[in-house]
């Protein structure tokens, strides 16, 4: 009991020595994005904050939907309570370690790592469909505005390659899930490029692990047709009320309609992985800049994006570090 004591006091001071690193390095973009909450009425923060609770509470729903054929531990009030908290290491770990948080906690709940990691997988596939599905929608809609048709055919080259990049991705998935024979092809292929360079022999064991996890358990739900479909719609369903955030920050401030700026949206994080950014950061502010500055002046762009980084990251991140301090600092040991 003791020695178990001294490792959860341990591990406690990781989380906020990660924390207080985390704050550190995001010291400039937090200070901007609390500079853009200011610009914005105590209504629309309560709005929006609404808002991302539905996106993610139905994130939440899913965790607990694709660990359902495997465990009924891991609950819907549990899957919500995973997903705030999958948000909260994203941020003290600047992003790297939310796919292990989450196959930490369905572990937790009764699901085996291979299970975990198929569960993940297979959840983030469908959310790259539901944004490129949910993107190309937007473009599409974009394309027939006579406000915004000039504008979504300047982008049309990079709609095409991030058709492609996402199906390429989807596909890779799904064929090692369903497929054990080019679930082995990749396996050797990877043992063959370990050999001759490094960095992919240092990751080697770990990729060729978690591919061995999909293969085994993956096949089980993409065969779920009707869950499939259900998963996907819940993704999309997600895509509008987090989208949403900015219809609450911009609406009436110009000539663009509510499905407008739900579009441009869309269109913005389905492109924000392909359109050369200067420097190579903040993708999402740079493309959405592009796509609203025809429409906005600099004094509202900033405000809305920022303010829709704070809903989208800082928000949830708070949520989840409250939920872990009760866990660690509050909560009993059992």
């Amino acid at each position: 009991m003791g020695n178990m004591k001294k490792k959860r006091k341990i591990s406690s001071y990781i989380v906020l020595a990660l924390l207080i690193f985390a704050v550190w390095f995001y010291r400039d973009s937090m200070e901007e994005i609390w500079w853009g909450i200011r610009q914005i009425s105590a209504k629309e923060i309560l709005i929006c904050m609404i808002l991302a609770t539905i996106y993610f509470a139905l994130d939440g729903f899913l965790i607990h939907y694709g660990a359902a054929p495997f465990s009924k531990q891991m609950t819907a009030v549990k899957g919500i309570k995973t997903t705030f908290c999958c948000e909260f290491y994203r941020l003290i770990t600047l992003g790297s370690a939310t796919f292990v948080a989450e196959i930490f906690y369905l572990c937790k709940s009764g699901v085996t790592l291979a299970q975990g990691t198929a569960v993940s997988a297979y959840k983030y596939a469908i959310k790259k469909l539901s944004i490129m599905l949910s993107g190309l929608a937007g473009f599409f809609w974009l394309s027939h505005l006579e406000y915004t048709s000039k504008l979504s055919h300047r982008y049309l080259a990079f709609a095409i390659i991030a058709t492609v990049m996402c199906t390429v991705i989807i596909s890779a998935f799904l064929l090692i899930s369903m497929s054990e024979k080019i679930a082995n092809l990749v396996v050797f292929l990877i043992e063959q490029l370990a050999k001759k360079i490094k960095w992919i022999g240092k990751n080697s064991e770990n990729w060729i692990a978690q591919i061995k996890c999909l293969n085994t358990e993956g096949k089980f739900l993409w065969r779920q047709w009707r869950r499939n479909l259900v998963v996907l719609f819940v993704n999309l369903c997600k895509c509008i009320a987090i989208y949403a955030v900015v219809v609450v920050l911009l609406k009436g401030k110009s000539i663009l309609s509510t499905w407008d700026i739900i579009a441009i949206m869309a269109v913005t994080y389905f492109l924000a992985g392909v359109i050369p950014v200067p420097s190579g950061v903040m993708a999402l502010e740079y493309v959405f800049g592009l796509f609203m500055d025809e429409f906005l002046g600099i004094g509202m762009i900033g405000p809305a994006i920022l303010s829709f980084r704070f809903f989208s990251w800082i928000f949830p991140a708070c949520i989840g570090g409250i939920l872990q301090f009760l866990d660690r600092f509050v909560k009993k040991e059992e």
